[in-house]
């Protein structure tokens, strides 16, 4: 008799540790449940705010088309420009010469001497090139090498001739068309 209530005690304490173990699983699943229940909470508001979305922007592509008809009615109701009177094709490469006058004294002036740019220019010119000595050692590539920084200085000594011929007062820019 005592092993039959040894053996009763034990399978209520099975049964009770079964129950207690189904009750904790009952309790996490409904804890889950309810978290999944916001989330899809969460994600059907979403959802609705898309399609409200959606639905202002189908409104806003349906005006638009509806402007763009109007505009196009519109365009088709004007007469079309004149067409203009085409020149006979052309073939081969052309090149258009602008026949341009040869700059005077008073054309250097303007650029170099009374603009503050050109002022620069000329400076920064004469810095670079003009202040150099022309003098190399060597050979004959040192004198090729004299006469190109001789050619460079003279360049900008031309310049200052034109700008100083044209503030010569007896100066007077006579044009030879």
């Amino acid at each position: 008799m005592i092993f039959y209530i040894a053996l009763m005690l034990i399978a209520g304490l099975v049964l009770a540790v079964g129950w207690w173990n189904e009750v904790n699983k009952n309790r996490v699943l409904e804890g889950k449940w309810f978290a999944e229940t916001i989330v899809s909470s969460k994600l059907r508001n979403e959802k609705h705010h898309e399609w409200e979305r959606a639905e202002v922007l189908q409104e806003q592509v349906f005006a638009l088309k509806h402007t763009i008809a109007d505009l196009e009615t519109e365009l088709s109701e004007r007469p079309l420009p004149a067409p203009v009177a085409e020149e006979e094709p052309e073939t081969g490469n052309f090149v258009k010469r602008k026949a341009v006058r040869r700059a005077t004294p008073e054309t250097y002036r303007n650029v170099f001497d009374l603009d503050i740019n050109g002022q620069r220019v000329l400076d920064h010119l004469q810095l670079t090139f003009a202040n150099k000595s022309t003098y190399v050692r060597g050979g004959q590539d040192a004198e090729r090498e004299s006469c190109f920084k001789a050619g460079q200085a003279n360049v900008i000594g031309f310049i200052f001739n034109q700008i100083n011929q044209a503030n010569n007062p007896d100066y007077k820019d006579e044009v030879n068309d």
